[in-house]
């Protein structure tokens, strides 16, 4: 027995969606998809901006959800690269010799536990 596709018409939510205008922004609007650096940030900032979810802004804009996210990934790694500035430096220097601090004064309570628990009599 051989299956054979029935020639029913499609569904209306199957059917291909027509194209939403894009927002006129500088850089968005752009025949060759080729977006600007700006642009792609200006989206970012939009999603970050938590007013409207990423499926539908990805809509507005006529791009993917998929590559909205791309863009976000893309820039919330390049801000975790950047140097830092001095006042974090500072902060990190002075967290480091905290941590020292407390590593040396845990070592000192763990030798006094064990002195105190071998002559407890």
């Amino acid at each position: 027995m051989s299956k054979t596709r029935s020639k029913r018409p499609k569904d209306k939510a199957k059917q291909k969606k027509e194209a939403k205008p894009r927002p006129e922004r500088a850089g968005w609007v752009n025949p060759s998809r080729a977006w600007t650096e700006e642009a792609k940030r200006e989206a970012v900032a939009l999603l970050e901006s938590g007013d409207v979810a990423i499926g539908q802004l990805a809509d507005e804009l006529g791009i993917t959800s998929r590559t909205l996210r791309t863009w976000k990934d893309q820039y919330d790694a390049e801000e975790e690269n950047t140097p830092m500035t001095a006042e974090e430096r500072r902060d990190v220097a002075r967290l480091r010799r905290r941590i020292k601090r407390l590593e040396i004064e845990n070592e000192i309570l763990k030798k006094a536990a064990t002195f105190f628990a071998k002559h407890r009599s």
